[in-house]
């Protein structure tokens, strides 16, 4: 006789898990074949009635204090909870139609994550008084659900992928190879013919603007391995394995 699930505590839980199956079986073999889900009919006719949920780029559902503290005040919901609702519905809506190829959505994908975990807490003003408030679960659900659905197509900032994280770093010392490649070509041209000066100082200025953009996203690339792992690796941090598994 199989055990009651319901008495079963975290570490028994775990024991019964199969570490090497897919955490949702129906997602792996959506993802072998995106284009036949995305031709059913279910799925179409599900999509058109989404398209509706698709705002236009940058309007995000905004949930603000005077809208939360309503019903403390004359018990009114509805001002907080509209475009609470709203945003999730939005970026579930949003999220599947990347799943399904619809590139464009990334970005919207991504403000709607980055907004929803802006809030200053999920609970519902009705709901303040509860241990834990059944919608602030859902919404880290909803967020979870997102992660596990679209993976590498959500910057790795975002999903707190340390592993990816590193590869950003280690591409870096790449960019930074190829700038002083550039600065020393651009000076043997400059020092054989002085007419050649202006044009490759415009050139060192886009190569160092793009050394510049690495750095960045370097920087960002160091964050999401302190988010997934809490190792510091800005300025080698202490760490030898900065370096991540990119290869060109």
């Amino acid at each position: 006789m199989p055990p009651n699930p319901f008495a079963l505590d975290a570490a028994s839980i775990a024991a019964l898990l199969d570490p090497r199956a897919p955490a949702i079986p129906e997602l792996e073999a959506a993802r072998a074949s995106p284009a036949a889900l995305r031709d059913a009919p279910q799925t179409r006719a599900a999509l058109a009635d989404l398209e509706a949920l698709i705002p236009p780029s940058g309007q995000i559902p905004i949930t603000p204090y005077s809208a939360y503290r309503r019903f403390r005040a004359d018990g009114d919901r509805k001002e907080y909870e509209a475009p609470y609702f709203l945003k999730r519905r939005s970026l579930a809506a949003a999220a599947l139609r990347l799943f399904l190829g619809d590139t464009s959505l990334r970005d919207t994908v991504h403000n709607y994550l980055w907004a929803i975990c802006e809030e200053s807490n999920w609970v519902l003003p009705a709901h303040e008084r509860n241990r834990i408030d059944l919608f602030a679960a859902e919404t880290g659900f909803v967020l979870a659900d997102t992660l596990e659905l679209l993976g590498d197509a959500i910057d790795a900032f975002l999903r707190a992928d340390g592993t990816l994280g590193r590869d950003v770093c280690a591409r870096d010392d790449q960019v930074d190879s190829l700038h002083e490649s550039v600065f020393r070509i651009l000076l043997t041209h400059m020092m054989a013919d002085p007419r050649t000066i202006n044009p490759s100082l415009e050139y060192l200025l886009v190569s160092r603007n793009l050394e510049r953009v690495a750095d960045l996203a370097t920087n960002i690339g160091e964050d999401a391995v302190f988010l997934a792992e809490g190792k510091n690796i800005k300025h080698g941090g202490g760490e030898a394995a900065r370096a991540g598994t990119f290869t060109s």
